[in-house]
């Protein structure tokens, strides 16, 4: 609003002083009224006399006789120089009534509305400036302009934008009124206007960089990327170093998930960064999404010797180093992170997942008791003290603190997944069965959590149709999941349909041959089908894989009570191709 005011007084004081000249107006040759002339010659010396008071900084005295010369000649010109004294006096009520003189605004001519609505804009009172204004019938494109910035002060973007428009057909080349048009029309969801300002420009203005990149951004905001991505392209060959068309070429190949067509596009904007940085964080997280942990320390390293106070630069790095496995310098920059940043939540999950990673669970489990005292209101921090106590298989301990996780924020689906679970390891299906829910309320398609309340249910014989349908909504978001396809192979053993739970089993074999309950489901299935040699190799590599297993002794005496057919003839190779 302040902007508009500066603006709005250059506007009054142009369009006020325009015809103003150092001397007095062009007086016409003396007419046959002797009166007449003689009150011209007395309003063209008291004019003289107004501007030897101005020169003398007088103002007071020169209000007074630019009025008397105004009385005995009111001529247009004198009407504009004292309404513009009036409003530089602030004296508004007096340049009202010098421009109105009884009649209707909507009376005025269009000279006298442009009048008064100067005067009006300098008073604040800008609907009712616009208002006059829009009612001149022959508005010039500075008439415009104004009208535009008193809507953009309205926030009537879409309005604004009109105005600028009606401007833009007195002056089609001015590109930066161009660009403010159709931008402002872009913001008001108004795309099909914006492009239409843009490619008119265009035609006027010729091939220009800013123009295809404007009608590209628009593109982009429609949803169309490869029409977005060729005007960006046409951009660049005008101008090679345009940033913003090689910034928004780059933005479209990161929402496509194109890392490597990104980078470079990155590293020319990191050749004169002057975003303070931003764009060379970029470019660390880009070479981390490729696995470039080199580049990704060298950029960080660049950072931070500019702001070695940055903690979520530490974290950056400590992601590097843990990938490459430089476990201790890892721990040390997450450690930095918390320590310039105490709040820095991800740098205290990822300083216990490193010691739970290293199955240093006595050391995750100080951690997570140093970040719940650290972040007592942080709802992270309770889930990762609950998710180490069930990496540490201390379900019952898990429970209240992951219940704190939840009741500090009810939309932590990670917190209500690891609660289904501490709860399904210790056979309290029904608080398991409704944690799950939780998850698939919040997150309707969680492939994990609908692939563990199936398999729960599929596996105790439970609500094996709905197990079914939440398989199916598990394995429509990855088809090629091992674990899915062994869950969907139980609960089609548990319909009884053998074939299609065998075909299943051979499916999760393709993509998962190290789990000792996949060979385990594999030899149940084996055996209901009668083949009983297949099923005892299934059962003896299940309990190989897994000889501590919750289900070892079960298996052990499957096993025992196939060899003790009197019939059995164990045999080698006997488990089925993959």
């Amino acid at each position: 609003m302040v902007i508009l005011k500066i603006v709005c007084v250059c506007f009054v004081v142009y369009s006020l002083s325009g015809c103003a000249a150092a001397t007095f107006p062009h007086i016409a040759p003396p007419q046959k009224d002797r009166r007449h002339a003689a009150a011209k010659d007395r309003a063209e010396n008291y004019f003289i006399m107004a501007r030897q008071y101005d020169l003398a900084g007088l103002p007071k005295q020169a209000l007074s006789s630019y009025e008397n010369a105004y009385s005995l000649d009111p001529s247009s010109t004198l009407k504009q120089i004292l309404v513009e004294r009036y409003v530089i006096g602030s004296l508004y009520t007096k340049a009202v009534l010098l421009v109105k003189q009884n009649r209707r605004e909507q009376a005025l001519p269009d000279s006298d509305k442009i009048l008064l609505s100067g005067i009006y804009l300098r008073m604040g009172q800008y609907g009712h400036a616009s208002d006059i204004l829009f009612s001149v019938e022959k508005k010039k494109k500075e008439d415009w302009f104004t009208l535009g910035l008193i809507q953009e002060s309205f926030g009537d973007l879409a309005k604004a934008a009109s105005c600028y428009a009606e401007y833009l057909k007195s002056d089609p080349t001015s590109l930066p009124l161009t660009l403010k048009a159709g931008y402002l029309y872009a913001k008001a969801g108004r795309y099909a206007a914006a492009e239409s300002v843009f490619v008119a420009a265009a035609k006027a203005i010729g091939q220009n960089a800013q123009l295809f990149n404007a009608i590209g951004e628009i593109k982009m905001a429609k949803g169309d990327t490869t029409l977005a991505l060729d005007f960006f392209k046409m951009a660049l060959v005008i101008d090679s170093t345009f940033k913003d068309a090689i910034y928004n070429t780059a933005q479209i190949q990161i929402q496509k998930g194109h890392f490597n067509e990104a980078i470079p596009l990155y590293e020319r904007l990191c050749e004169n960064d002057s975003s303070g940085g931003v764009f060379t964080r970029t470019l660390a997280l880009l070479y981390f999404y490729v696995q470039n942990y080199e580049k990704v320390k060298t950029a960080v390293k660049s950072l931070l010797s500019n702001n070695v106070e940055d903690g979520e630069l530490h974290y950056y790095l400590g992601l590097a180093y843990e990938s490459q496995d430089s476990i201790d310098v890892a721990r040390m920059e997450f450690e930095k992170c918390i320590v310039i940043k105490p709040a820095f939540s991800d740098a205290w999950v990822q300083l216990c997942y490193l010691d739970l990673r290293n199955k240093q669970f006595d050391e995750a489990l100080r951690t997570a008791e140093r970040f719940t005292t650290a972040l007592s209101q942080d709802h992270a921090a309770w889930r990762t003290r609950g998710y180490v106590y069930n990496a540490r298989k201390e379900f019952s301990a898990a429970i209240p603190h992951l219940k704190k996780a939840v009741e500090l924020d009810g939309h932590d689906v990670f917190a209500f997944f690891e609660l289904g679970s501490a709860y399904e390891r210790l056979h309290d299906i029904d608080h398991a069965a409704e944690a799950f829910k939780k998850v698939l309320v919040l997150r309707p398609r969680d492939a994990s959590a609908a692939n563990y309340l199936g398999y729960m249910w599929a596996d105790r014989g439970e609500k094996l149709d709905s197990a079914k349908k939440l398989i199916e909504t598990a394995l429509a978001s990855d088809s090629q999941n091992g674990a899915y396809l062994d869950s969907y192979a139980w609960v089609l053993f548990k319909l009884n349909d053998l074939n299609a739970a065998y075909t299943a089993i051979q499916k999760a074999l393709i993509y998962i041959q190290d789990d000792g309950v996949v060979y385990s489901h594999l030899g149940d299935i084996l055996m209901k089908k009668g083949e009983i040699s297949q099923a005892y190799s299934a059962y003896k590599k299940s309990l190989t894989m897994d000889p501590e297993s919750d289900d070892a002794e079960t298996i052990k005496k499957k096993i025992k009570e196939i060899e003790s057919n009197p019939n059995f003839l164990p045999q080698e190779h006997t488990l089925p191709r993959k």
